[in-house]
């Protein structure tokens, strides 16, 4: 929504400009890296967000049979002249694996992520996607994403803030029916088992990942930017 404010009306407009002083140099170089949903059907997110509204996929990261991550964002215009193939792409949008260069260094913002929970059959032989919980969180929101220059140092900054830390670093778990479990999308314990037998293998560096919860009780994840 676009909203223009008439000078000669300032006084009595609805708008209200916010009126606040540079950020603390403690959290200089933070950012907003991306926003995340729980999925079932990957290809229509796909076909929306790539074919009817532009964005590319960036990578997709099979964690279990069960489960994937997949990430989507808007392409950068004129990419760097390091990039993977300037001679074809240094006057056209990004291709997806040049995206990914970027997202591996965390240097990204503005992405989209779905956790993605595929069918897996229950104990009656109905596929998970069709239970109440799982149908109530079809689009559901899991978390924020931001990055930041120092991690250890962003992780003291909300200790010394009081804030509710879900998961602080080095903290490898991630335990059926817990909480993070369930804002991941994984309510089910034998899918959340996988994810957790995956994560213990590797590969993920979960436990470099803060989780924090803001006042109203949503969660935002916090990296390091590589």
């Amino acid at each position: 929504m676009s909203t223009t404010v008439s000078k000669t009306n300032a006084n009595t407009s609805p708008l209200t400009i916010g009126t606040d002083p540079p950020a603390s140099p403690s959290t200089h170089g933070f950012s907003l890296n991306h926003l995340a949903l729980v999925v079932h059907d990957i290809e229509s997110m796909r076909h929306f967000y790539g074919d009817i509204l532009g964005m590319r996929h960036i990578m997709t990261y099979q964690v279990s049979p069960s489960y994937s991550f997949v990430y989507m964002g808007y392409p950068n215009p004129n990419p760097k002249p390091d990039s993977i193939d300037s001679s074809t792409s240094q006057f056209q949008y990004q291709t997806g694996e040049e995206m990914y260069q970027e997202l591996e260094k965390r240097h990204r913002s503005e992405l989209l992520e779905f956790l993605v929970v595929h069918p897996r059959p229950d104990e009656k032989g109905v596929p998970s996607t069709q239970s109440k919980w799982h149908q109530s969180r079809i689009g559901w929101f899991s978390h924020l994403g931001i990055v930041v220059p120092d991690l250890k140092a962003a992780e003291q900054r909300v200790r010394d803030f009081d804030v509710d830390i879900m998961k602080g670093l080095g903290d490898e778990r991630f335990e059926p029916g817990s909480s993070v479990a369930r804002w991941w999308g994984l309510e089910d314990d034998g899918r959340a088992k996988d994810v957790a037998e995956a994560l213990g293998r590797g590969g993920m560096e979960w436990g470099s990942v803060l989780l924090v919860r803001d006042p109203e009780g949503n969660v935002v994840e916090v990296q390091e930017r590589s």
